[in-house]
């Protein structure tokens, strides 16, 4: 999944919803402006954040978009909050299947 696709996932959630992204961003408890800026420059946010989209988006869908694409955090409480967070992600066997094809061409190539 590439930055794009992940928007198109949000503008979906925002149509069905009949919400803004200062709306959800709000919700959210961002700082203000947040997801707009990230989605000008076409980037996801960052896994802490990913956390709190934990009811907008599948957990196949943030378990590859945190295991591929988030830059991970620093601190070591943010990186237990976020390891908690993958373990209580209940992904599904396509997508498990996916990450050991991954991990096994990742092997190989090395």
């Amino acid at each position: 999944m590439k930055a794009l696709e992940f928007w198109n996932l949000i503008d979906k959630y925002l149509k069905e919803n009949n919400m803004s992204l200062t709306q959800l961003n709000n919700e959210l408890c961002f700082r203000p402006g947040y997801l707009k800026v990230r989605k000008d420059r076409h980037k996801i946010p960052s896994a802490i954040k990913m956390v709190k989209l934990k009811n907008i988006l599948s957990d196949d869908v943030l378990y590859e978009l945190i295991t591929t694409f988030c830059v991970l955090p620093t601190s070591l409480h943010d990186i237990r909050e976020v390891d908690d967070f993958i373990l209580s992600l209940e992904i599904s066997k396509e997508m498990r299947e996916k990450q050991r094809m991954r991990r096994k061409l990742q092997r190989t190539t090395d």
